[in-house]
């Protein structure tokens, strides 16, 4: 029903989804097995890389959290999943302000032009196009 009604406003007829701050239970009743088969791709909360050549649990995507990191500590990140060939999901909760899992604006602003900066080293996409990728791939 809500892939319909999305699809009838967007036109895509496959979705990513993030756990609510990670939850991935309410009230004792697991998400995943609700969730299967409704989205290509869900992100978690746990702090790891993502491997291209393994398996990456669909339903539980790695994801780091950036509440209170400044762009030294982003790019180093970054620079190892360059090095090491991996998928890297940044969360921001919010940029500058008073939110408590925020990540300054200075800071992020530059972790942006450290990604312009490496580009040609990158692939920076919605989750979406990354999951096709992955399942297209695999074929």
């Amino acid at each position: 029903m809500h892939s319909a009604a999305l699809s009838a406003i967007d036109g895509k007829s496959s979705r990513t989804f993030a756990y609510t701050f990670g939850d991935t239970s309410v009230l004792y009743t697991i998400l995943v097995s609700r969730i299967k088969g409704l989205f290509t791709r869900v992100r978690g909360l746990n702090k790891d890389f993502g491997d291209f050549e393994g398996d990456l649990d669909i339903y539980h995507l790695n994801t780091h959290s950036m509440a209170s990191h400044d762009a030294t500590n982003m790019k180093a990140l970054e620079n190892q999943a360059i090095a090491d060939g991996c998928l890297l999901v940044f969360l921001f909760d919010g940029i500058g302000g008073d939110h408590h899992l925020k990540v300054e604006k200075e800071d992020h602003d530059e972790l942006v032009r450290y990604i312009k900066q490496k580009e040609s080293q990158l692939w920076v996409s919605p989750l979406a196009k990354i999951a096709a990728f992955i399942d297209a791939s695999k074929l």
